[in-house]
């Protein structure tokens, strides 16, 4: 099977390498891979480029996008340009190459969802409205029912939920999924969309505008004497290590029909919780207040249709995460005046 894999020389096409190594492997980029591959040098908006590079292969692995949800409210322009136009580039390449691979494996995310479904004692399964400047300033953190006003519980996320993204990044990823599945039947490939949600562990670098929580959570551990957690503390994420989404992907060439999964654990991890899991290590106070706007309460991935379709259970524990991630990041030089816990 020839993969190719769009957006491929970043984080996480680094991983995903590693579980198709036995493919005919491209890497479709601005810069050149890390690992051993093909590489085609390209920009994801060159439709003609991107056409040479499409034709012929059996899989479409695209990984190409700008991922930072707060940079999306000032970049907008950018985040429409190079993820939305990207996919639809994407497209006009397989609709005009001879011959026309048979997969196409997107990379989206859970910001799709935006706050996501909770559960109403009174009125059942509810989608809140995001929270109000009024609320965030008061510190009344948790969502509450659009029709009675009453505090909600979290629902895990399923694929079948209603998606409300709340920024720019999430609109796009929106607008990606809806371009590779609407065209499929069109052109005649599969579309998996994989809804990614906190990935993390080596190779994301913590200086990177991009990077998550717990890079920056280790760094600041290593250089100031406290961790700073926004609101209470008690929000959730579901954490993802990034060789268990390699995996994942890989596993999704194998799939013979169209199909939208989760990628997460399912666990629910509180930002606290994950803060002082890394402030423990290196002797570190945690101090919470403050908040940011945009910021989502609770995420975690309903996982069955990851459990059945692609016969995957999650691997790494978060502990085991950090602990590779920090390595990787001292072995790396991306911590430096660090003291060793």
């Amino acid at each position: 099977m020839r993969v190719i894999m769009i957006g491929g020389s970043g984080f996480i096409g680094q991983h995903t390498a590693k579980f198709i190594s036995n493919n005919d492997l491209c890497v479709y980029d601005m810069v050149p891979p890390s690992f051993e591959a093909d590489y085609v040098q390209g920009d994801i908006l060159d439709e003609k480029r991107l056409e040479k590079s499409v034709d012929g292969s059996d899989a479409v692995i695209f990984l190409a996008s700008l991922i930072s949800v707060p940079r999306s409210f000032d970049a907008l322009a950018d985040y429409m340009n190079v993820n939305a136009c990207g996919a639809a580039s994407l497209i006009e390449a397989i609709k005009n190459a001879n011959k026309r691979p048979k997969k196409v494996v997107l990379s989206s995310s859970a910001a799709v969802y935006g706050e996501g479904a909770y559960a109403c004692d009174i009125h059942g399964k509810v989608y809140p409205l995001p929270r109000t400047q009024d609320q965030l300033d008061r510190g009344s953190w948790e969502p509450r029912c659009p029709y009675c006003g009453r505090e909600v519980k979290p629902l895990p996320q399923a694929e079948g939920d209603e998606l409300r993204p709340l920024s720019p990044y999430a609109l796009t990823k929106q607008v990606q999924e809806w371009l590779i599945t609407a065209m499929a039947p069109r052109l005649g490939y599969k579309a998996i969309v994989l809804r990614y949600f906190n990935v993390y562990g080596p190779g994301q670098r913590p200086d990177s505008p991009y990077s998550g929580v717990i890079t920056k959570f280790i760094t600041q551990a290593t250089r100031e004497n406290r961790l700073q957690v926004f609101e209470d503390g008690l929000q959730t994420r579901d954490y993802i290590y990034v060789d268990d989404v390699g995996e994942i992907n890989a596993r999704a060439l194998e799939l013979e029909e169209s199909a939208t999964i989760n990628v997460g654990t399912g666990i629910r991890t509180t930002v606290l919780q994950l803060a002082r899991l890394i402030a423990d290590r290196h002797g570190v106070d945690v101090v919470v207040g403050g908040y940011r706007q945009g910021d989502i309460r609770h995420s975690a991935a309903k996982i069955d249709l990851m459990r059945t379709r692609l016969g995957w259970q999650p691997r790494t524990t978060i502990e085991e995460g950090i602990v590779a991630t920090e390595n990787w990041m001292r072995e790396s030089g991306q911590l430096k005046n660090e003291s060793s816990p």
